[in-house]
């Protein structure tokens, strides 16, 4: 909850992921260290394999002494034995490949030492607890909504079977040699590793976020090249009507404000669907079965319009200029609006006409490639005219979320647009 009013645009959060990758069909494109863009030929290859690419030998020294060691050749060998024995590609692929670097991006000492508290974190929160964004225990506190018998808890299997294979032919448990390579049985520390990463794995499924990079302004499109897990962006609770938007630089995430947030409100991201789209009756079931939970957001509970309803009926949510309530249908005439609290009269027309006027404003802000501060100032303004639902402040959103991803975050290399 918020603890106090937060302005649109304000910045709410900057966070790294506990741990992040690049998706297979971005790992040329793109560092597998900082996960910056790369230029065309200006980067530097692993010396070893063709799956990972850099920007500087600093970010292939780095990777290489932490997680490319353990990763190095192996990537396609697993991923393609994966989807031959599943029959396709699907999200399973991305997770198993997360999982794997949350295993290879620490030594085997280190999970030795924190099994216990990692295996038993729980996702009941302590009054006050903070989460350091780089701690295990905030990756093992998330919610996993494990269910014996679910569907992929097969390929999940599969999956952490695949890594112990590997991370035992790399030498992630000792010095390895042929019988042990062939072993049926495991050691200690692979049964601990594999425990673990059956439960990371899980996580990964219902609070992995994906990494985006914005590649056409004109049409307002990015794309997901990566993916991450950010324990206090995932402590946010979804809204069909979100109030925060975010972008990335490299695998860092900022959060912001997209729309005024009164203190003791709800900080809500949206995973999908947004309301705008979606109606509640198909929103909610495919929230239940996607993520396991029965959404009451304020889009759901109020039962907010489409997008295309409200076009057509044109809600009014004014706002009462100097009290800040919600303006009230005059009973005598559907020409004014009034204040309940202090009965001043609005003529529909003229607020309508304003906020259209901002609208306009707005897009040709936009369309002229304004900095986003250029739009903020006017989602500062509307947020003081109208309220949810409106198609005002949907617009706002749109462009000023994009405006910030585009204009303040990842940009994909030209050469693969």
């Amino acid at each position: 909850l918020a603890t106090r009013d937060i302005q649109v645009g304000e910045y709410i959060g900057v966070e790294e992921p506990v741990v992040s990758r690049i998706k297979k069909m971005y790992q040329g494109s793109h560092c597998n260290g900082c996960m910056q863009s790369l230029e065309d030929s200006c980067f530097l290859p692993c010396l070893h394999c063709e799956d990972a690419n850099y920007c500087s030998l600093v970010c292939r020294s780095k990777s290489f002494e932490s997680y490319h060691k353990y990763e190095c050749g192996l990537s396609t060998f697993l991923e393609d034995a994966l989807i031959k024995m599943k029959g396709k590609s699907s999200e399973i692929d991305d997770y198993y490949r997360l999982g794997f670097r949350s295993i290879s991006q620490r030594p085997m000492e280190y999970f030795r030492k924190s099994y216990n508290e990692l295996i038993n974190a729980s996702s009941q929160l302590e009054k006050d607890q903070i989460f350091d964004q780089k701690d295990y225990k905030s990756l093992s506190s998330l919610v996993d909504n494990y269910k014996d018998g679910e569907k992929d808890n097969l390929w999940v299997q599969i999956s952490v079977c695949f890594i112990i294979r590997s991370l035992r032919e790399k030498g992630y448990f000792g010095e390895s040699n042929s019988k042990k390579l062939n072993s049926k049985s495991l050691s200690n520390d692979e049964r601990i590793i594999a425990n673990l990463c059956r439960r990371f794995i899980q996580i990964l499924k219902y609070n992995t976020h994906g990494v985006f990079e914005a590649f056409s302004y004109k049409d307002v499109r990015s794309r997901v090249f990566a993916n991450g897990i950010y324990s206090n962006l995932a402590m946010l609770n979804h809204s069909c009507a979100p109030n925060v938007t975010k972008f990335f630089r490299g695998n860092k995430v900022y959060v912001l404000a997209s729309a005024y947030i009164l203190k003791g409100t709800e900080i809500s991201e949206n995973y999908f669907p947004y309301y705008i789209f979606m109606d509640k009756h198909t929103r909610m079931p495919w929230l239940k079965d996607h993520y396991c939970f029965e959404c009451n957001c304020v889009a759901c509970f109020s039962n907010y319009p489409l997008l295309s309803d409200m076009q057509k009926t044109c809600p009014r949510n004014y706002l009462c200029s100097k009290c800040k309530v919600v303006l009230e249908s005059e009973k005598e005439s559907n020409e004014y609006l009034v204040c309940s609290k202090c009965s001043e009269k609005f003529l529909y027309e003229n607020l309508k006409n304003d906020v259209v006027g901002l609208q306009d404003e707005l897009q040709y802000r936009f369309d002229n490639k304004l900095c986003p501060e250029a739009l903020l100032e006017i989602g500062q303004t509307l947020a003081t005219k109208v309220v949810e639902p409106d198609p005002h402040l949907y617009k706002f959103q749109k462009l000023f979320g994009f405006s910030v991803k585009y204009m303040k975050g990842n940009k994909a290399p030209l050469y693969v647009i």
